[in-house]
């Protein structure tokens, strides 16, 4: 029994290093195009302000940690379906064939899924979001958003059309597992 569990616990170790060696790479590539990535990542603000109004850095370290900050956010998105390829297979020995093979299409919807929330999230919410917002900013005021705060609201917008593109694998798997039945879906919805 202890042999197995330090099986488990030497394979995890060994799925967890392989990961986090993954993640560093793809955070050292990020990193060398961060200038760029950011210039990106805050184009949807930048091309809706005034010739007059540009995005801020308010704090010292500002200027420094959005671009690090956007490098890590573009190589999480870039390693996570190693990261949880590396989850799966871990947890694959444990499933039963049937598990197996609903897991993998699961974890491949998944991964689309969250792929294209963001996109959508990032080119079609964001501008009607920011076109919204500027339009509430009175004549008198000047609209200077500052970077960090800019950075979190960008990333948890993103965040948040990811997981809610989640809806149809979460309900697949309820309605698999029998946790949820098709009809108890329909009530709830």
């Amino acid at each position: 029994m202890n042999e197995t569990i330090l099986r488990h616990v030497i394979e995890l170790r060994q799925r967890v290093l392989k990961s986090l060696v993954v993640l560093g790479v793809v955070f050292s590539i990020t990193l060398f195009f961060s200038q760029p990535l950011l210039v990106m990542l805050i184009a949807p603000m930048q091309t809706l302000l005034p010739n007059t109004h540009t995005i801020i850095a308010t704090q010292m370290t500002s200027p420094i940690l959005a671009p690090l900050k956007c490098a890590w956010l573009v190589s999480l998105f870039l390693a996570m379906p190693f990261l949880l390829l590396q989850a799966w297979q871990f947890a694959m020995p444990a499933l039963t064939f049937h598990e197996r093979s609903n897991t993998r299409v699961l974890i491949i919807a998944s991964i689309a899924l969250f792929y294209v929330g963001v996109l959508l999230a990032y080119y079609a919410v964001l501008p009607v979001v920011f076109r919204f917002l500027l339009q509430w900013v009175p004549t008198s005021i000047q609209f200077l958003p500052d970077i960090q705060h800019y950075y979190t609201f960008v990333t948890s917008l993103l965040f948040a059309f990811g997981i809610a593109f989640q809806m149809p694998v979460i309900v697949y798997a309820l309605i698999t597992t029998g946790l949820a039945t098709h009809a108890q879906c329909l009530g709830y919805r």
